[in-house]
């Protein structure tokens, strides 16, 4: 069975089989993925089972394009061109693309093109406002630059739309205070882009955690690596770029008057005026983990440093960050470290008092041989320090899955595919299928607008860390960065 032919169900279905009591015990086996979902309190259903659903994409760069790809409606000889291998997706049934929404011409065309190869018709835009206005847009995907997300979304909200957002979910905590309270005061679904929520090794880790397996847990340790000019934000910069070609003026944020700058559109990601920098971009997909692995949610305290060390061109977003978020009620300290000019493979490690969990595209738990749990099994022989002994492996990594460094990276943070049995399945299919779902249902996703706030104040606590150059405390009373 290839990625494109498992679909959400299935994955439900198949992960319900998965029992860990021949590790554990009862406790594990038998609970499906999603069981937590919430259904939304006396929201009317906006679009039946039977009915076609009307999608709009706004922002059709690097995730923008991946996300159609997830729904299927990017066929595979568009792929190749974009220089990926991977088997193109089935199409999502019963959704129908009315707009699609860029600032660029290229991306635009590009994906007339590729949703026409599907039947769709959609009317391009450059300005979201009038895929907001269309009355045959039931939901949007928004996968624009960090400094759009909770404009475009929040009013889309109130434009009466559904809302799939990538993170991070807002640039500022204000945003994300704002937007939450939009939604909580509509019946509008909205999900943010955090595929971890959708991997089996996540899943496994939750479980496991709740029972116990490590001990209390008292530090988190996250990395990222990465050493190439995309995965430090270089973007590709096409031959056709000028203001003719793009919509200089609709990118600018209210109150930001600069000249047309190409580099600056397409490599917004190193620039704050554009984007969240490391914390927004990358750790929101480290701490959504934690959120959910550990049920945390927003630290009490957090201290960032940092610097532009390897990249000096220009940007003003750093290429290493490091950041430490302390959570007090919980006596826990999470650790994050990432390079952009290092690619080493550093996986996230969970310490606890009796053992430790190492977690990636795989996880693996070590005893801890001063655990007083496991003390007669290690004193009989049945555990040593250095052997695993609970371990999830998936299947040998393809090569042909994803050639872009960029996507070989979060193929190994769980960000591309996961593992169900033998297969790999790919997670943002596994999310989109959920937010179709839940916009038919009106359910509540795995990260709807609470884990998405959650995320969001997470990162951006650290970012005024970074930029103030002191510890800055979150006032869980007032909601307020203190």
């Amino acid at each position: 069975m290839s990625p494109d032919e498992i679909t959400r169900r299935t994955f439900l279905d198949r992960s319900a089989k998965i029992s860990a009591a021949g590790l554990l015990g009862s406790a594990l086996a038998g609970r499906a993925l999603g069981q937590d979902a919430q259904h939304a309190p006396d929201a009317p259903a906006q679009v039946s089972a039977n009915e076609t659903l009307g999608l709009a994409f706004i922002g059709l760069g690097g995730q923008g394009s991946r996300l159609m790809r997830s729904h299927g409606f990017w066929p595979g000889d568009e792929l190749a061109k974009a220089g990926y291998k991977e088997p193109p997706q089935k199409p999502l049934p019963g959704v129908a693309v009315r707009a699609v929404c860029d600032l660029y011409e290229g991306r635009l065309d590009a994906a007339r093109v590729a949703s026409a190869k599907y039947g769709h018709k959609p009317v391009a835009h450059r300005d979201y406002r009038r895929v907001l206005d269309d009355p045959t847009v039931d939901a949007v995907v928004i996968a624009t630059a960090d400094v759009w997300h909770a404009p475009i979304a929040l009013a889309a909200i109130q434009a009466g739309k559904d809302v799939y957002v990538e993170k991070c979910m807002t640039q500022t905590i204000s945003e994300a205070k704002a937007l939450r309270a939009a939604v909580k005061a509509s019946d509008r679904v909205l999900q943010v882009g955090h595929q971890n929520r959708h991997s089996t090794y996540h899943e496994y880790a939750r479980r496991l955690l709740e029972e116990g397996v490590v001990g209390k847990v008292s530090v988190i340790q996250m990395t990222l690596g990465r050493n190439n000019k995309e995965g430090a934000y270089i973007g590709y910069l096409p031959p056709d770029a000028s203001p003719e070609k793009v919509s200089w003026d609709l990118f600018l944020p209210p109150g930001v008057t600069l000249p047309f700058d190409a580099e600056k559109f397409f490599s917004w990601r190193k620039y704050f005026a554009f984007s969240t920098g490391i914390a927004g971009d990358l750790f929101s997909h480290e701490v959504d983990a934690a959120n959910m692995v550990l049920g945390l949610d927003i630290p009490d305290r957090v201290t960032a440093s940092g610097g532009i060390y390897a990249w000096k061109d220009g940007r003003d977003t750093p290429d290493v960050y490091s950041v430490i978020h302390e959570y007090v009620e919980r006596d826990l300290s999470l650790t994050y470290n990432a390079s952009l000019a290092n690619s080493y493979d550093r996986k996230t490690t969970i310490c606890g008092s009796d053992g430790t969990m190492v977690l990636g595209l795989e996880l693996k738990v070590y005893g801890d041989p001063e655990s007083q749990r496991y003390a007669e099994r290690f004193k009989k022989g049945e555990m040593k320090w250095n052997t695993p002994f609970i371990e999830f492996t998936g299947p040998a990594h393809k090569p042909e899955l994803a050639t872009s460094p960029t996507l070989a990276w979060a193929d190994g943070k769980g960000l591309t595919f996961t593992t169900v049995g033998d297969k790999l399945v790919d997670v943002t299919r596994l999310a989109i299928e959920e937010f179709h779902e839940c916009v038919r249902e009106r359910k509540r996703p795995r990260c709807s607008v609470e884990e998405g706030f959650n995320a969001a104040v997470s990162c951006h606590l650290g970012t005024k860390s970074y930029l103030e150059g002191r510890t800055v405390r979150w006032d869980r009373d007032k909601q307020e960065a203190v």
